[in-house]
């Protein structure tokens, strides 16, 4: 097994705990474990840069890359409201 195997790292970043849910929720139905950091401070004070001080979305680093592909093609299969 690879040494990093079970390393946490970020996917992405979101100013909303409902959008890393609903994105975790994409990851698990395509069998991907996934959880969230959050800093209350971007609810608060929407100012700061979600990337400082935002909600993290985390997978092993091992499953990284597949994540990103499964969240690419969800968010581009959305329709977009105008």
């Amino acid at each position: 097994m690879e040494e990093n195997a079970d390393k946490l790292v970020v996917a992405k970043y979101y100013d909303s705990v409902l959008n890393a849910e609903l994105d975790m929720e994409v990851l698990k139905s395509n069998g991907i474990e996934s959880t969230f950091t959050s800093d209350m401070m971007v609810g608060i004070f929407p100012l700061f840069d979600e990337k400082e001080r935002g909600i993290s979305l985390l997978v092993f680093e091992a499953d990284l890359d597949k994540a990103l592909q499964i969240l690419d093609e969800y968010h581009h299969s959305m329709p977009v409201n105008e």
